[in-house]
């Protein structure tokens, strides 16, 4: 009797044993996480807060600047031989969370003949939120002209900026 309870025993515990493993094997789930993320593409807004200039007799300078562009254009005339105008154009980045360098300028000149136009950055890199730089542009009359229409260049500046790259 006491092999026979024993025996009992033994075989419920298999059974247990087995549909307890058994269970385990048919209820099993794998997890599979998976997703998608995007970054949207947006434009850096990196631009052209105020200019000023300066002139050292009584060139004329005209500018086609708007509020928060990337861009100016402007005419100069009235200007007397070997003079020099200058335009410091303070530059914003408006990111709040990127810094922005300025990669470069591209500048146009109408009347290259007599007048030499040249920029300096000062300061490439423009911290995040609302951080300022200075672009300044010089354009000097080299050459006298000999018609009025000679004596007036106008000159479209556009700027170029990227995100800085923080990777290093």
């Amino acid at each position: 009797m006491k092999n026979k309870k024993s025996l009992l025993s033994l075989v419920i515990f298999a059974l247990v044993l087995i549909l307890g493993v058994g269970y385990a094997v048919v209820s099993s789930v794998g997890l599979t996480i998976g997703g998608t993320a995007s970054v949207k593409n947006a434009n850096l807004k990196v631009d052209i807060e105020s200019v000023a200039d300066t002139k050292t007799s009584g060139a004329t300078i005209s500018h086609t600047l708007t509020t928060h562009a990337d861009k100016d254009t402007f005419t100069i005339t009235d200007m007397v031989l070997n003079e020099t105008v200058t335009m410091e154009y303070t530059v914003a980045n408006h990111e709040t969370d990127v810094e922005a360098k300025l990669t470069g300028v591209e500048l146009t000149n109408s009347n290259e003949q007599y007048f030499d136009v040249n920029y300096t950055i000062n300061g490439e890199t423009i911290a995040a939120n609302n951080g300022t730089t200075t672009v300044t542009v010089t354009v000097k009359l080299v050459k006298t002209p000999v018609t009025e229409a000679q004596g007036e260049t106008t000159v479209s500046l556009k700027l170029n900026a990227a995100p800085k790259d923080n990777s290093n």
